[in-house]
């Protein structure tokens, strides 16, 4: 690490096994002076040359994260040797400020994850060492008016950070909006095709029913009115069984009818009913939907205003602090979370752009919807006329097959009475009594 540049502060770290042997140290935490060295360490890590200890140690160098127990043994221990060194060197002492030593100290391998690395400290030094230290003994602190400024910059920085959370939380909630819309019209999609299917069974029944009538009209108007034969007694009576069992079917017909358009008419007005509330509710879903994207559009010009503000105020206190030689952390800092607000300001602007596309998709998906739920309610008004017509030719053919039953028992009875009076006349004629004289007649 030394060829890198002069070192300020070196500790390695280890870990103990179960079994309480010490394992050899493989965590090191470097201070450099000067950022340069820093600098160069990762390049040569990230680029490693054949042969060099990179490759063949199996070393690797990163950022000192902030987390975990090297972390907090920095904050600790690290720093408060680093502050007493630089304190013992600027009161005259001619030791330069150097590593306070290797040292080993257990580490928990549960806790820790990479085994093979040299992170650095985002703390280091100035490029001056220990010499430029000397020559400047009092320590530099930013005035009571800049840490002013940074605490103000930092207070504004956690409520952009809160309100950029409840943008993306506003975004997620549309989102789930939209699915839900999405779910409701799938479910209607659905509904609807259960009745046009349901209207396709109604309108089977209707062309069988029709087929029915118009084989029991025929076969009416084949059977032709008999006389005063007495052999046609066998189908006139044939005849009126027929058409007690055609009563009876135009009977069964006719409930089954009725059952179905009852059923049919129930099942139209509960899903006009339903499609109504859906459509209702869709259309106040948009509503809001549209008030919550204007709403987020004036809070994210909003943020991007005060991000740019912050940026600006930012800029002029970076000037004063390099006019100052005042590289404080807390800047730095401070530069890096207005750098992330904005990246993420840029990135909910470009999902609200496409949340504002799919609210305009779906919008057009409710319109159509709409469209079809006009025309599934003019095919259901033409189904109904459908039903009423059929139900005035049934009715009427109902009628027609009551007279015709009237007519063809009159007709028998008719033509039976003149059939035994004619049997009568010849039973006369030939000299054979009736019927009821034969019956008195006993044997001699």
């Amino acid at each position: 690490m030394a060829r890198f540049g002069q070192l300020w502060h070196l500790r390695t770290f280890s870990h103990t096994e179960k079994d309480g042997v010490r394992r050899p140290p493989h965590t090191a935490v470097v201070v450099f002076h000067s950022y340069a060295a820093v600098s160069d360490v990762i390049n040569a890590s990230c680029n490693p040359k054949a042969g060099s200890f990179w490759k063949t140690d199996f070393v690797q160098a990163h950022a000192l994260t902030r987390k975990g127990i090297v972390y907090e043994k920095y904050l600790t221990e690290i720093i408060p040797e680093i502050n007493q060194a630089s304190h013992v060197t600027s009161s005259g002492s001619n030791d330069p400020a150097r590593s306070s030593g290797n040292s080993s100290e257990p580490l928990d391998p549960e806790r820790y994850e990479p085994l093979l690395k040299r992170p650095r400290t985002e703390n280091s030094g100035t490029a001056g060492g220990s010499k430029g230290i000397k020559n400047r003994p009092s320590t530099l602190k930013p005035s009571e008016t800049q840490t002013a400024t940074i605490e103000w910059l930092r207070a504004q920085i956690a409520r952009l950070e809160t309100e950029l959370k409840s943008a993306l939380t506003a975004r997620n909630q549309y989102a789930s909006e939209r699915d839900a819309i999405r779910v409701a019209y799938e479910a209607e999609q659905r509904a609807h095709r259960e009745t046009m299917s349901q209207k396709q069974v109604a309108e089977v029944a209707l062309s069988q029913e029709k087929a029915e009538q118009a084989r029991i009209c025929s076969e009416f108007g084949a059977e032709p009115l008999h006389g005063s034969t007495g052999g046609q007694e066998k189908p006139t009576r044939s005849c009126s069984g027929e058409c007690v069992k055609s009563c009876e079917r135009i009977k069964d017909l006719q409930r089954e009818l009725k059952d179905t358009r009852e059923r049919h008419l129930q099942e139209q007005r509960k899903m006009e009913s339903d499609a109504t509330a859906k459509l209702n509710e869709a259309k106040a879903t948009i509503q809001q939907l549209n008030s919550d994207s204007k709403r987020l559009e004036s809070d994210l010009q909003s943020t991007q205003d005060k991000l740019k503000s912050t940026q600006e105020s930012m800029e002029s206190m970076g000037k004063e602090c390099a006019s100052a030689k005042l590289g404080t952390t807390e800047l730095i800092d401070a530069k890096a979370a207005t750098l992330r607000l904005q990246s993420d300001a840029e990135q909910s602007k470009f999902e609200l752009a496409s949340v504002r596309e799919q609210l305009d998709s779906t919008r057009r998906l409710l319109e159509s919807k709409e469209r079809e739920y006009a025309s599934v309610l003019k095919e259901h008004d033409g189904a109904k006329g459908k039903l009423e017509t059929c139900k005035n030719r049934l009715e009427n053919e109902q009628i027609l097959v009551l007279k015709l039953r009237d007519m063809l028992i009159s007709e028998a009875y008719k033509s039976l009475g003149a059939s035994h009076e004619s049997l009568g006349v010849i039973m006369r004629a030939m000299g054979i009594p009736p019927a009821a004289e034969l019956g008195n007649i006993g044997p001699k």
